[in-house]
């Protein structure tokens, strides 16, 4: 190391922040001397506690008379900021010290200090200020700066005194606190990596927890002496490398004395509580003199330290270091050996090594037999991998170290070779998403294209195995589950299918049995004089049933059509407004006998579109239908049509119970009845929806459903504008079309008295 040393310098400028120049008023040096000591931060910073404790040393001196009060800010610079908090402290020192003379008031940092300087002037008039600043996050130029300031850090010598320990060193680890994470600071750390050719890491204090270490070697750590996190939470010096070493495995470095013989390896290091000495030094020279003058700059010692017992860990080759560091725990074997024990050592290595040579030889032979059991172990573990019925992949690196036949039967290959780990990774259809289940296992369920050309549905377990150092030991479990998932679907076709036919049979059933009873009730008076009312009520009955009967046959057919695409649409152009409004007008008397109110409104009065009109009749009164059948009594009804986007949406909101948030995605479901309990006297198939949905796609249109519970439904249905090319403009009349039957068919649910 250079002789020349760059000495970390403590300057304590006098300045009274007041209207008067620096001389003190006719103090008496016989009477007690008062001085307030103001801390920018919460008791439990160490360094702040020792400068403190070096001055109170100077002070309690019973040839001293000294009386200290001491007075806490307890936040950073950005809490000091809030006016509100600088008026509450402000208020609490003018009354606190209302009726003390102060002599001096020493502030420990810089947020303490720029307070001061702030509000000083109104709080204590004529009371001169000493100001000790540590810029730690940076370099600051004595010269340039504003107040007197003390130099603690210097984190240049100590990574020239890390780097000539660990001739290999790639990167260094420095912890910072919270408030020093700024561009100054960001440009120091950057130029001293420039400066030094090495990779240098800053770590918060408050990460360091979450921070992953996965490589020691070549590394290490620099603690500047922080102890206290962000939440004020202190860590006792004495345990405070304790903490760190838990985390961190690698060698740790310190810059405050205090640190040394508790488990680091040393440092260029300084004593705060010596500083604090020479502060206090200083003052009572100043309080003595009777006057504030320029002091002159302080020297501040620094100490190269290593603790023997800890450098022997990480391998620090001791005899090599100059004769300039102090050596903590010295071991004598390695420093002042007797020249008279030479001989005895001599042979007693000479015999150490006979055994030693005998001991290999043994081991070697020992080895050999391991390493054959091994190999054997190594084939026999290779089998096993091959006999599994799950694919088995092992990667390292990007690259992939083992595959057996099965996970090459699943990729779709012959020969490991055919694969890497890059044309795996690209074999995923779908975007991998990690199931977490643990912090060193996940699960994936993707579908893969194989490089045979087949899309398999498969369950991947991803787990490491090996994490530590810089190589990292995935293995993969690869489950085709493709067959599984086509039986479970089977099963759930089947069950669907048997649902299917427990709901048919009971729609069916209802009407049939209807008409049989009014068929048996007009047998029954068939020889006797039947009134006129009967037999009305009896047909109206048989017809409204056989109305519901052909509108389930009809949705059957539809949906049957539609699944196995012989479903067609015969597109006419039509006043699709008009056609809405006719629509809606037809359900009024239905909605007037369910005592429910229908409204209807458009923002436009003529939108030619290209539509199937028999179909989109259906899609209409299935939808209000249902907005008739779910209400409530003294309900209403609102069916709007705005354009939007070159698309046409159609809304029918009602006032109903609403359908469970949980329900939702299921309400276009078949045979899905979502207000059974609620409506257990209204009756429908449940597949009237899925019908409306398919329809509606049919139309390239899209529709959804959004409900709440005591509020009501609203259905959107959304239609692009499309017109069929050369073709007449048709009127909708449904009367002229004789499409009352239609409408009767598809509200056939809905009874009028």
């Amino acid at each position: 190391m250079s002789k020349y040393k760059k000495m970390a310098k403590v300057a304590i400028i006098s300045s009274i922040l007041l209207l008067v120049a620096g001389t003190l008023y006719g103090q008496d040096v016989k009477k007690a001397k008062k001085i307030l000591i103001l801390e920018s931060w919460e008791r439990g910073w160490l360094e702040d506690n020792e400068i403190i404790r070096g001055m109170e040393n100077v002070f309690i001196d019973e040839k001293s008379e000294v009386s200290i009060f001491k007075e806490e800010l307890g936040g950073a610079e950005s809490k000091l900021q809030d006016d509100d908090l600088n008026k509450g402290i402000k208020n609490y020192l003018q009354l606190k010290y209302k009726e003390i003379k102060l002599d001096l008031i020493i502030t420990i940092d810089r947020p303490a200090l720029e307070f001061i300087k702030e509000e000083g002037v109104e709080i204590f008039p004529q009371v001169p200020v000493l100001g000790v600043v540590k810029p730690i996050n940076t370099e600051i130029n004595v010269e340039d700066a504003d107040i007197g300031m003390m130099q603690l850090s210097n984190i240049a010598h100590n990574i020239e005194f890390i780097k000539k320990n660990h001739l290999g060193l790639k990167k260094l680890y420095i912890i910072y606190k919270d408030w020093m994470d700024s561009e100054s600071f960001r440009e120091t750390i950057n130029r001293y990596a420039h400066q030094y050719s090495i990779h240098i890491e800053p770590i918060c204090l408050d990460d360091i927890e979450e921070y992953r270490f996965y490589n020691n070697n070549n590394t290490a750590m620099f603690l500047p002496g922080f102890n206290q996190k962000s939440n004020h939470q202190n860590i006792k010096y004495s345990q405070y490398i304790e903490y760190v070493k838990k985390i961190y495995k690698g060698p740790i470095y310190v810059q405050d004395k205090i640190y040394v013989g508790e488990g680091s390896v040393g440092g260029v290091v300084y004593s705060s509580y010596e500083d604090g000495i020479k502060v206090a030094t200083e003052a009572m020279i100043m309080l003595e003199s009777n006057t504030l003058k320029n002091l002159q700059l302080i020297e501040q010692q620094e100490k190269k330290i290593i603790d023997v017992a800890a450098a022997k860990k990480y391998g620090i080759d001791i005899s090599s270091l100059p004769k300039d560091i102090e050596l903590l725990n010295k071991d004598i074997a390695y420093y002042e050996l007797d020249r008279g024990m030479l001989g005895y050592l001599i042979i007693e290595g000479i015999f150490l090594f006979i055994i030693i040579g005998y001991v290999l030889v043994i081991s070697v032979v020992r080895v050999k037999s391991i390493d054959k059991k091994l190999k054997m172990s190594k084939d026999e573990y290779r089998i096993l991998l091959e006999a599994m019925p799950v694919g088995v992949i092992v990667l390292q690196e990007y690259q992939i170290k083992f595959i057996n036949r099965e996970g090459m039967t699943v990729l779709g290959v012959e020969h490991p070779r055919e694969i890497d780990y890059f044309k795996f990774m690209n074999m995923f259809v779908e975007k991998i998403e990690f199931q977490k289940i643990s912090e060193d296992f996940c699960l994936i369920k993707n579908k893969i294209k194989s490089l045979d050309n087949q899309i398999k549905e498969v369950e991947v377990c991803w787990f490491m195995t090996d994490k530590e150092g810089d190589e990292r030991t995935i293995t993969l479990l690869l489950d085709d589950i493709s067959y599984k998932q086509l039986f479970y679907e089977s099963q759930e076709k089947d069950r669907i299918k048997t649902q299917i036919f427990t709901d048919l049979s009971h729609e069916l059933k209802t009407p049939i049995n209807i008409l049989l009873s009014s068929i048996q009730l007009l047998d029954t008076y068939k020889e006797e004089q039947i009134s006129r009312n009967i037999i009305n009520k009896s047909i109206k009955v048989m017809r409204q049933n056989s109305y519901r009967l052909l509108r389930l046959v009809n949705n059957i057919i539809d949906t049957t059509r539609i699944e196995t695409g012989y479903l067609k649409l015969y597109k006419e152009n039509c006043n699709i407004v008009e056609l809405i409004e006719e629509l809606t007008l037809s359900t009024v008397e239905y909605a007037k006998a369910n005592h429910i109110e229908v409204t209807f409104d458009t923002e436009i009065e003529e939108l030619i579109v290209s539509i199937d009109i028999e179909k989109f009749e259906r899609i209409m009164l299935n939808l209000l239908s249902n907005a008739i059948k779910y209400n409530k009594r003294e309900g209403q009804i609102f069916v709007t049509i705005k354009v939007q986007d070159e698309k046409i949406l159609i809304t029918i909101e009602d006032t109903g119970l609403g359908i469970p948030k949980e329900k939702l995605p299921y309400i276009f479901n078949r045979f899905m009845r979502i207000n059974k309990e609620q409506h257990t006297q209204v009756e429908g198939s449940g597949l009237g929806l899925s019908l409306v949905k398919s329809l509606v796609e049919q139309h390239e249109g899209v529709i959804q459903m959004n409900s709440t519970m005591g509020v009501g439904t609203i259905v959107t249905v959304q239609l692009p504008i499309q017109r069929v090319r050369e073709q007449e403009i048709k009127e909708y009349h449904p009367l002229i079309r004789n499409n009352m039957s239609a409408i009767k068919i598809e509200l056939s649910d809905l009874y009028i008295e």
